[in-house]
């Protein structure tokens, strides 16, 4: 905290905006993109935002690809009645060491 305000700069061991452009996802569906953290993210609080572009009935989690991986899956699941074809979106991710 060295200028007094805590900021993702003092918590995060990794963090960024990535532009993610999803693809059509069908009603009920569910869509995967990866964004690359760098190191490995075993145990570690992965934490994704998608920006206001993104229609609130489409929520967005993020997970860690695989064991000993450095990529975070960025999942967007649709749960709308029927397909949506979202645009590219600002996606701000963060990683807590754990």
């Amino acid at each position: 905290m060295a200028n007094g305000s805590l900021q993702a700069t003092d918590v995060a061991s990794s963090r960024g905006v990535t532009v993610l452009d999803f693809p059509l996802i069908g009603a009920g569906g569910r869509q995967v993109l990866p964004i690359n953290a760098g190191s490995s993210l075993n145990g570690d609080l992965i934490l994704v935002t998608p920006g206001p572009t993104m229609p609130g009935i489409i929520t967005v989690e993020g997970r860690q690809q695989n064991v000993n991986s450095g990529q975070i899956n960025v999942i967007a699941c649709n749960h709308a009645a029927v397909n949506l074809n979202p645009v590219a979106t600002d996606i701000s991710w963060a990683v807590l060491e754990n």
